[in-house]
């Protein structure tokens, strides 16, 4: 139960490679198991392919490259988080989900701007995609 006074924020933990990232689960529509990506040749090289998700073409996007991180094999952990950017449904492929977690959103600020020693860094969908 919540406080009097106190926001709380739900991320969702992942990996890519070997560091931590945290996505609000406000923007993320569902998390799924990486199904079947048809390549799409000639595409941007941050575009994977696109998936059939619930009778909708979806592209799935690696967001390593704008990360500056190094590409990763699709793994048993894999998964993709699919969310709406600009009124279009995306797949992120991440490397593995770890948990949920609930901040407050002072300590939110607090972590973002003195980003001491958490080891998880926010992303936001404008940001990344």
């Amino acid at each position: 139960m919540e406080a009097p006074g106190l926001s709380l924020e739900v991320f969702l933990q992942f990996k890519l490679t070997d560091r931590i990232y945290l996505l609000s689960l406000r923007d993320i529509d569902q998390v799924i198991d990486v199904p079947g990506i048809y390549e799409l040749p000639g595409a941007h090289s941050n575009i994977l392919g696109l998936i059939n998700y619930n009778s909708k073409i979806v592209p799935v996007v690696s967001i390593n490259t704008r990360l500056h991180l190094r590409g990763t094999a699709v793994t048993k952990k894999s998964k993709v988080l699919i969310v709406t950017y600009k009124n279009e449904l995306v797949g992120i492929l991440v490397d593995e989900i770890i948990k949920s977690i609930a901040l407050d959103a002072d300590r939110i600020k607090e972590l973002k701007t003195q980003n001491q020693s958490f080891s998880s860094s926010f992303l936001e969908l404008e940001n990344i995609l």
